[in-house]
């Protein structure tokens, strides 16, 4: 699983369907865990139309999200050199931050913030905006899926 989202060497549109997979399917095991152990902290509740919604989730969020995640690493990378420690820290930060509000969500999104960074160091090898691009879409088809399933069930 690993070698799949540092290894570059391959169609972009694949690593994307790869890397998405990668995030969304744990994601959503850690979220039916916790829907299962506890009471939510809190819900998901956008009072918005279902266009709305897709433009806030899909690219806004994404978009503000992984401009802050690329600086974030950039400034880790200032301090740790090794890349797994980077995206490591750079996921529990974000995972703290998100707990802010639910603590069921930062341990949610703690893995998908991690692959987002793995996946931005490893294309910023080519070019830090392939790095970006790619990040920013693993996040936009994940918070798609999200999107979707709150539309779906109201």
């Amino acid at each position: 699983m690993f070698t799949s989202l540092t290894n570059i060497n391959q169609a972009s549109y694949l690593y994307l369907l790869k890397a998405t997979a990668i995030s969304i399917i744990p994601a959503l095991f850690i979220a039916l865990g916790f829907s299962i152990a506890i009471t939510p902290t809190s819900t998901l509740k956008f009072d918005a139309s279902p266009l709305q919604l897709v433009i806030i989730l899909v690219i806004f969020v994404p978009l503000i999200e992984t401009f802050l995640l690329v600086y974030l690493i950039k400034t880790l990378n200032k301090f740790l050199s090794n890349k797994q420690y980077i995206a490591i820290t750079a996921a529990v930060i974000w995972a703290f931050l998100h707990g802010l509000k639910a603590i069921e969500w930062g341990f949610i999104i703690a893995w998908s913030f991690y692959v987002f960074s793995i996946s931005f160091l490893t294309w910023q090898k080519r070019s830090t905006k392939q790095g970006f691009i790619m990040s920013l879409s693993i996040h936009a088809l994940q918070n798609l899926f999200v999107a979707c399933g709150l539309i779906l069930l109201g």
